[in-house]
């Protein structure tokens, strides 16, 4: 497919429609001149699966290069792997029929590339002698000393982890001021992301331009599928990815999370599975670590049928030298109790008959000032007890954790249930 060059100087995402983004449109292009073409630090929110990444990172890299092949870029993400994979996305167009046919009848070249390393690319086209290549990856936590770049983007330094961690927020507000003395004079900082907390990383920056779901035509983001979408995850997850809000913190029945490292000591570890065969709900494992003075917590939840984890929980439970399984099997008349214990032979069935919310603020709430999250506790598991109100689903991670909080007898659990005349 020939490339019009004047077309894609104007339209970016044309040059994206080439290289295979068919979903870019005139929203995208603006997106990406604004992001490259930027006097000033820049800021850009866009809901989930509208395609800002792709459109601005990868397409809106190649089409900068190709017009300034001298330009040094930086691109940070969270995790190295996720600033790495956006290079090798960046270097396969590279090779790619049409950029070659483009560079050939500009630059006379067939070979675009020059160095080619899983952190970083430099073109045959860049004359000026760096030591920083074209396009450069970085996580955060990568040193950044002595680096200095024309263009420095951010994508999604600021998540999950960040909205269920003071310290998370606080590592990655440090990294964001640090990354001030890296443009060269004259050079630009642009983020792009979605805010994940009232004092994140973004209370720091710029007013960003938003981009809430339906502000973007995304054709296969149909009602049904936005429906979907909202069904499958928190009111607040879902406000915080799709409409780039935050649900206040106020009325939250869960806050404040205290963490610490997971002991390498302790007295018993217990753990609780709440299995999943269908529909809105997750398949949830909560686990305890009792030591003499606290009780040290940690979990998962995973989409998937349990049948479809049960070596996966079977090694956590032989990783982390957990003793006794809870199972709440009730719904499967304990078939995945007896399958489980082909794999882990210390399982016990849980059998459930108390009303749930009364449940999760007897024992959860009751005894959260007692609990220590692991401070590499996943993210998901965590945020859904953050985000936990009554009759809302998923609500599996909390349910897990009040469960195995009840089994163990921890703290004082019971104040509520006597109130209420209730037993266990």
């Amino acid at each position: 497919m020939p490339i019009d060059i004047k077309k894609i100087k104007e339209y970016p995402h044309r040059l994206g429609n080439a290289l295979g983004y068919t979903k870019l449109t005139d929203i995208h292009s603006e997106w990406i001149k604004k992001a490259w073409r930027n006097k000033n630090e820049y800021v850009l929110q866009a809901h989930r699966n509208s395609y800002k990444t792709t459109a601005v990172l990868v397409v809106g890299a190649i089409w900068y290069l190709f017009f300034n092949p001298d330009v040094t870029v930086l691109i940070v993400r969270k995790e190295y792997e996720g600033a790495a994979s956006i290079i090798k996305e960046i270097s396969k167009h590279y090779l790619s029929e049409n950029l070659i046919a483009l560079y050939q009848e500009v630059y006379g070249i067939t070979s675009i590339i020059r160095e080619d390393r899983k952190d970083s690319i430099t073109l045959t086209t860049k004359t000026r002698v760096t030591k920083e290549g074209n396009i450069d990856s970085l996580g955060i936590g990568g040193s950044i000393t002595g680096r200095h770049y024309d263009k420095v983007f951010t994508d999604d330094i600021i998540t999950l982890k960040d909205r269920v961690s003071k310290a998370e927020r606080e590592s990655t507000k440090s990294f964001i001021r640090e990354l001030t003395n890296i443009p060269v004079i004259g050079g630009t900082i642009t983020h792009t992301g979605t805010p994940w907390h009232k004092e994140d990383g973004f209370s720091i920056l710029p007013e960003p331009d938003k981009y809430p779901i339906g502000s973007v035509d995304i054709p296969e983001l149909t009602e049904d599928v936005r429906i979907k979408l909202k069904s499958g995850m928190t009111s607040s997850l879902y406000a915080i990815n799709y409409e780039l809000k935050h649900i206040a913190d106020e009325n939250r029945i869960f806050v404040d999370p205290q963490y610490e490292a997971w002991p390498e000591n302790t007295k018993r570890i217990c753990a609780l599975l709440d299995p999943s065969y269908s529909g809105k709900n997750t398949t949830a494992l909560t686990m305890i670590a009792e030591t003499h003075e606290k009780a040290h917590i940690r979990g998962w939840v995973w989409p998937n049928d349990v049948a479809e984890l049960y070596d996966v929980i079977a090694n956590i439970l032989k990783n982390y030298k957990c003793g006794t399984l809870y199972n709440a099997s009730k719904a499967d008349k304990g078939y995945s109790t007896k399958d489980l214990r082909t794999r882990y032979p210390a399982v016990i069935d849980v059998d459930e008959t108390m009303n749930k919310h009364i449940k999760i603020i007897s024992f959860l709430k009751q005894n959260w000032s007692l609990l220590y999250f692991a401070h590499d506790c996943q993210p998901e598991y965590l945020n859904q007890i953050l985000d936990y109100v009554e009759g809302e689903e998923p609500d599996d991670a909390p349910d897990s954790a009040a469960n195995l909080v009840k089994e163990m007898n921890i703290g004082h659990g019971n104040e509520l249930m006597n109130r209420f005349g209730i037993t266990a």
